[in-house]
């Protein structure tokens, strides 16, 4: 294995290590961080349930958009 370009830290504080890996994590692009949440949310349900795959994924996604007008516009249809 080529480890040209990695970098070892050794940590005395657990506090130390764990501040810096949530600076790596907020340093990297939201997309990166959810695509590593995907990975290991499946390889959880890889290692839990011997080797099986993951059920698709069939809930229907929302995206809520703004109301043009603001919160209590005349387009909004909730409004108070």
């Amino acid at each position: 294995m080529d480890r040209e370009g990695w970098t070892f830290r050794t940590y005395t504080d657990f506090d130390e290590m764990r501040a810096d890996q949530l600076r790596y994590w907020q340093s990297r692009p939201a997309s990166e961080r959810l695509a590593t949440v995907a990975e290991l949310s499946s390889l959880m349900y890889w290692l839990k349930h011997g080797g099986a795959e993951p059920p698709p994924f069939n809930k229907t996604a929302v995206r809520f958009l703004a109301f043009p007008e603001g919160e209590n516009g005349p387009n909004n249809p909730f409004r108070a």
